[in-house]
C-alpha cells in the first residue's frame, strides 16, 4: 500500500510538472520566449525542465540579439555587431554567418557610396567652375559678336552707300566720256575747219600777189601811157588824164594789196598758230578721252567690285548673325549646364545627407552617448514620471500629466498607462516633434487595448517596481530605433498601474 501511495504521489508530481512544462511550451508557441520554470532538486522531470528553460533562454537570447542588430541596421547604425558572449549553435549558426556577411556587405556598400558621393561632389565642383567659365566666355563672345554684328551692319550700310556712289561716279564718268568724245569730234571738225581756213588764206594770198602784180603792170602801163600822152602833146592831154587816173588807181590798188597782204600775212600767222593750237587741243582732247575712258573703266570695276563687296558683306552679316545666335544658344546651354551641374551638386549633397544618416564602421569617433549615460537618463526619467503619476487621483489626471510632461522630453516618442491586467487606460500621448507625417500606416494604441502578452508589460509586473528597459527595435511611428521603458507603481489610493514610455534612440 505504501508503495502504491508513493507511486501515486510520483505520478501526481509528474502530472504537475508536465502541466508546467506544457504551459511553458504553450507560451513559447505564442512567441512568449521569456517564460521560465522554477527548478528544484526534488523535481522528477528535472532534466526535461532544465532543457525547456535552456531552449527558452537560448531562443530568447538569439532573437533579442538578432532583433537588436537588425533594428540598428534598419535605423542606419551599421556599427552594431553580434555579441561575442552569445554562441550560436546548430541551425542558428548560418543566421549568425549571414548577419556577419550582411554587416560586411552593407558597410562596404555604404562606404563605396560615400566615396562615390564625394567623387560626384568634387566633379560637380569642377564642372560648375568649368560651366561658369564657359558661360562667362560665351556671354563675352555673344557681346563681342553683337558688337561685331553692329559694326558689320554699319560697314554694310557704308558699303551700300559706296556702291551707290561708285555706280553714280561710273555714270558721271560715262557721261563725261560721252561729252569728251563729242568734244573730240567737234575739235576734229574745228581742226579740219582751221586747216581749210589756212588753205583758203594761202589761196587768197596767191590772189593778192596776182593782184599786186596786175597793179604793178597797170602802174607801168599808166606810166607808159603818160609818157606817150606827153609825146602826143595837146592831143594826148585827155589820154594823159586817163593815164594819170589809171596810175592813181594802180597806186591805190598796190597800197590796198600791200595792206591786204600785211593783213593776210598776219591772219595767216594767226590761222597757222590757231591751227597748231587746235591740233594740240585735239591731241589734249584725245588724251583726256583716253584718261576718261580709263577712269570710266576703273569706275566700272569699282562699281562691280563694290557690288560684289556688298553681297559679300551681306553674306558675312548673315553668317555673323547666325554665329551670334549660335553663341547665344551656347551661352544659354552653358547656363543650363551650369544649372544642371548645380542641381547635380544639390542631388549629391542630398545623397551625402542620406549617407550621413548611416553610421559605418570606422566612424565610431562620432559623438555617441554611452550605454551607462543612456541607462542613467532612462532611470531619471522613470523616477520623475513615477513620482508625478503617484500623486494623481484618477486616470484623467494621469493623462494630463503625460500630456504636460511629454513636451519637455524631446526624445520621448510616446507615453501611456495600463492597469495591472495589461488593459490600456490612457490614450497614447504622442510627441508631435518625433512622429513623421508620412507614417500613415501607424495607429497608436487606444484605451481598452490589451497589452498583457507584451514583454514590457510582463517584465514590469515581474520586476515589481523596478524599471524594465527593452532592447532597441524599429518604431512603427517614426521608423527609427526605439526602446520601451516600463514600471509598475501604486497611486495614492493604492491602486496598481504600469507606466510605459517609448524612447527614441540616438547614435
Amino acid at each position: 500500500m505504501e508503495i502504491y501511495l508513493k507511486k501515486k504521489n510520483q505520478m501526481n508530481t509528474v502530472l504537475k510538472e508536465s502541466e508546467c512544462i506544457a504551459e511553458c511550451l504553450h507560451e513559447m508557441s505564442k512567441g512568449i520566449l521569456d517564460t521560465h520554470i522554477d527548478l528544484t532538486s526534488e523535481m522528477v522531470l528535472e532534466y526535461l525542465v532544465r532543457d525547456v528553460n535552456q531552449i527558452s533562454s537560448l531562443l530568447n537570447q538569439y532573437i533579442r540579439e538578432i532583433s537588436q542588430v537588425i533594428s540598428h541596421y534598419s535605423a542606419g547604425d551599421m556599427t552594431e555587431t553580434l555579441s561575442s558572449e552569445i554562441i550560436f549553435q546548430g541551425d542558428f549558426l548560418p543566421i549568425k554567418n549571414a548577419l556577419r556577411k550582411l554587416d560586411n556587405s552593407l558597410n562596404q556598400t555604404f562606404m563605396d557610396i560615400t566615396e562615390l558621393a564625394m567623387s560626384i561632389d568634387s566633379m560637380c565642383l569642377d564642372l560648375d567652375k568649368s560651366s561658369e567659365t564657359i558661360a562667362g566666355n560665351a556671354v563675352v563672345q555673344a557681346n563681342m559678336v553683337e558688337e561685331l554684328s553692329k559694326t558689320m551692319e554699319g560697314m554694310n550700310e557704308k558699303t551700300a552707300e559706296n556702291t551707290e556712289f561708285s555706280q553714280e561716279a561710273y555714270r558721271y564718268s560715262k557721261e563725261a566720256l560721252d561729252e569728251t568724245m563729242q568734244g573730240n569730234l567737234l575739235m576734229n571738225e574745228m581742226t579740219e575747219s582751221m586747216e581749210s581756213l589756212q588753205t583758203s588764206t594761202e589761196e587768197i594770198k596767191s590772189v593778192t600777189e596776182m593782184i599786186d602784180k596786175i597793179a604793178t603792170q597797170t602802174k607801168l602801163l599808166a606810166l607808159n601811157a603818160s609818157i606817150e600822152a606827153a609825146r602826143a602833146g595837146e592831143a594826148g592831154k585827155g589820154f594823159a588824164v586817163v593815164a594819170q587816173q589809171v596810175g592813181l588807181l594802180a597806186a591805190q590798188s598796190t597800197e590796198a594789196v600791200t595792206k591786204t597782204s600785211e593783213l593776210l600775212n598776219d591772219n595767216f600767222d594767226k590761222v597757222k598758230k590757231s591751227n597748231m593750237l587746235a591740233k594740240k587741243t585735239a591731241e589734249s582732247f584725245t588724251t583726256i578721252q583716253s584718261s576718261v575712258e580709263k577712269i570710266a573703266g576703273v569706275s566700272q570695276n569699282i562699281a562691280e567690285a563694290s557690288q560684289i563687296q556688298k553681297v559679300s558683306f551681306e553674306d558675312v552679316t548673315r553668317i555673323v548673325n547666325k554665329l551670334s545666335v549660335l553663341i547665344q544658344n551656347n551661352a544659354a546651354f552653358a547656363e543650363e549646364t551650369s544649372a544642371n551641374v548645380t542641381g547635380l551638386g544639390g542631388e549629391s549633397e542630398k545623397l551625402k545627407t542620406l549617407i550621413r544618416q548611416f553610421r559605418l564602421k570606422g566612424q565610431e569617433s562620432f559623438s555617441k552617448k554611452s550605454v551607462h549615460d543612456i541607462a542613467k537618463m532612462d532611470s531619471r526619467l522613470m523616477e520623475e514620471m513615477i513620482s508625478k503619476l503617484k500623486s494623481a487621483s484618477d486616470e484623467k489626471e494621469m493623462e494630463r500629466i503625460l500630456e504636460k510632461e511629454i513636451k519637455f522630453n524631446h526624445e520621448t516618442e510616446c507615453f501611456f498607462i495600463n492597469d495591472i491586467h495589461g488593459i490600456q487606460v490612457s490614450h497614447t500621448i504622442m510627441n508631435p516633434l518625433l512622429v513623421e507625417k508620412d507614417s500613415i500606416d501607424f495607429k497608436p494604441s487606444m484605451p481598452g487595448d490589451d497589452h498583457a502578452t507584451k514583454k514590457y508589460f510582463r517584465q514590469a509586473v515581474v520586476l515589481n517596481g523596478k524599471a524594465y528597459r527593452s532592447q532597441d527595435y524599429i518604431s512603427g511611428a517614426t521608423g527609427k530605433l526605439c526602446r520601451t521603458l516600463s514600471c509598475k507603481f501604486e497611486d495614492r489610493k493604492g491602486k496598481k498601474w504600469v507606466f510605459c514610455a517609448d524612447i527614441s534612440c540616438s547614435f
